[in-house]
């Protein structure tokens, strides 16, 4: 693969410095302000605004043309920072009118910070066009493509699926609440009562608690299958027994918190069934992008979490490898040191928190059901003497890094590393931390006894 600054070295090596027009481009909400500079950093056009409409585009393909005529320009590129949306519908036209061109979107930090370099510390339009066709001249920039449209439209589903799933915990705690209030001890009696279909069901229904209470196992079977639900006689034998030992207050107030619960349950009911239909559109959307059926052969991998790792990284091509994502998410570890102190070795947690609290999750499950990262945790944990919390952590930077690679180059899951290829995709023993503490206890982690590396192996 050839690096950023190395694709345009090649490229003055053969067309020439003259002979390649570098378009700087600032977008805006209204109008988009562009410079053109060649090679030599000579100024073909001078910062100047076109509207966003279709007579603003044709005026400015109209100088491009008349530029790339007159200086016998052989190579167009192109460049502009992802800023909002605004960026999608020129960078789209642009590479229809011009599909020879190349196409570079450019980090807005490395924009201002060009722009501090040139000791033009006051943000305009265009000091920020020619710093971004500063920028693409030095190999800046990561290469704008079709996906681009994908990646924008997988970041608005998963902003708007994080804020549902918030109010979606919210909502549930506020269920939690007004159950203890309207059913004293049913959720006690009933464990797990609101995960399960009959528990759902049964804040669909929500009987009066003073009628609950005399219910027989057969009255609450038919309660239910009048509301068009099904239940075993087993589990309403449950909640008739249940049902008889609550101490129910008998006052105006339950009629108001039972009215407010029945619509705090309708909006539960209307998020949840919104966050499906948002999953459902992002499996749509992941599938247009030809890597992902492989990442999600990964076990920890799966259509949220791969949109939320697309979506955070605000588009995967711009970063050269997994290494630079593991920074970037603060998966990293750092050490302080200052003269002959030196600090204790720590991940850095300097970076994208959600996606870093995305990846540790994701490398829980996959620490948990795939030998590969199992072998991978487990060798810190035993042979580096890691403490579990950071031997998860590394193991996420690994999980990252080997996802990268996987987008970049099209691979499926297969670890060069790997001895035995099909133990590495299967569940293996995971040194938990209970189990770890229970083996130091007994003294026997110091020896590293062989029957403790066979039982949770370190190598696959």
């Amino acid at each position: 693969m050839i690096g950023r600054k190395n694709e345009i070295i090649e490229l003055f090596k053969k067309y020439g410095h003259d002979k390649i027009l570098f378009v700087g481009i600032d977008v805006s909400k209204n109008f988009h302000t562009v410079t053109i500079l060649n090679g030599y950093y000579d100024i073909l056009l001078k910062p100047s605004t076109f509207s966003i409409y279709e007579e603003g585009f044709k005026k400015l393909t109209n100088k491009i043309n008349k530029i790339f005529s007159q200086s016998n320009a052989q190579v167009l590129v192109f460049g502009c920072e992802p800023s909002g949306h605004y960026y999608l519908n020129i960078m789209s036209n642009l590479k229809k009118t011009y599909p020879e061109g190349i196409f570079k979107l450019i980090n807005p930090k490395s924009t201002k910070s060009n722009r501090e370099q040139m000791m033009q510390y006051n943000k305009t339009d265009p000091i920020d066009a020619y710093a971004i066709a500063d920028l693409l001249i030095r190999g800046e920039g990561y290469n704008f493509t079709k996906e681009d449209t994908i990646y924008k439209s997988i970041k608005e589903y998963v902003r708007y699926l994080d804020s549902l799933t918030k109010e979606q915990t919210r909502l549930k705690n506020k269920i939690h609440s007004y159950l203890d209030e309207i059913y004293p001890g049913l959720e006690n009696e009933l464990s797990n009562f609101t995960n399960t279909k009959y528990g759902q069901a049964f804040l669909q229904i929500l009987p009066h608690p003073k009628k609950l209470k005399y219910m027989s196992q057969a009255d609450i079977v038919l309660m239910y299958q009048k509301h068009g639900f099904d239940i075993k006689p087993k589990i309403a034998k449950r909640i008739s027994d249940a049902s008889k030992k609550l101490l129910i207050v008998d006052n105006i107030g339950l009629e108001t918190k039972l009215s407010f619960l029945e619509m705090i349950v309708n909006q539960f009911v209307y998020t949840q069934n919104t966050i499906q239909k948002i999953e459902g559109k992002l499996k749509e959307l992941l599938g247009c992008l030809d890597y992902s059926e492989n990442i999600l052969q990964i076990k920890g991998i799966k259509v949220k979490t791969l949109s939320r790792i697309i979506a955070y990284l605000n588009n995967p091509s711009r970063f050269d490898n997994g290494k630079q994502v593991a920074s970037f998410c603060g998966l990293v570890p750092k050490k302080e040191q200052s003269g002959k102190k030196h600090g204790e070795e720590r991940i850095s947690r300097q970076g994208h928190k959600k996606l870093r609290s995305t990846l540790v999750q994701a490398a829980h499950v996959a620490v948990s059901n795939m030998g590969y990262f199992t072998a991978f945790y487990n060798r810190l944990v035993i042979q580096g003497r890691k403490d579990p919390k950071l031997a998860i952590t590394a193991t996420a930077n690994k999980l990252i890094r080997i996802i990268i690679h996987m987008i970049k180059t099209g691979e499926k899951f297969n670890p060069p590393t790997a001895q035995n290829k099909e133990l590495a995709v299967s569940k293996i023993n995971r040194l938990t931390k209970k189990k770890l503490e229970k083996l130091t206890k007994e003294n026997r982690m110091g020896s590293l006894t062989q029957d403790i590396t066979d039982v949770y192996l370190i190598r696959v």
